[in-house]
């Protein structure tokens, strides 16, 4: 695996949490308005309420329809299966020493100085890439 490829797929990885936090927060509320408890249906005039003929059906209206809430709710545990197994492929961390592990992630994700971290680890800037380049080929 190329550095950069795994540099990109472990940025890539933080975004894909922050989405599945959201698409299950966006879950759980859809979840809610199935109950009944949050849920308003359409509302109907008084010549509506009156009239006997049959009302329109709203299908794909999540507020109106319990097809339709049961359709998104549907679409968004997708949306979550695929960003799980996004996260899942950036498995390859694992396999790294714990000192590269935390090299890895303080430059990558808590976006650290080079410098900084090349230092507490006993590097010299240039080495320490060479180190994490040498890490990633291994793998």
């Amino acid at each position: 695996m190329d550095y950069r490829e795994s540099i990109q797929q472990l940025r890539g990885t933080v975004y894909y949490n922050r989405r599945l936090i959201r698409v299950n927060q966006d879950i759980e509320v859809l979840r809610h308005q199935m109950t009944g408890l949050a849920r308003s249906g359409p509302v109907l005039s008084p010549q509506q309420a009156k009239s006997p003929l049959p009302l329109p059906h709203y299908q794909h209206d999540p507020n109106a329809s319990p097809v339709a809430l049961i359709e998104a709710v549907e679409a968004k545990e997708k949306e979550a299966r695929m960003l799980a197994g996004l996260i899942q492929e950036c498995g390859w961390i694992e396999n790294l020493d714990q000192q590269d592990r935390e090299a890895l992630i303080e430059l990558t994700l808590l976006h650290e100085p080079m410098v900084k971290v090349a230092e507490k680890y006993g590097y010299s800037r240039p080495g320490m890439y060479k180190h994490l380049e040498a890490a990633l080929r291994d793998i």
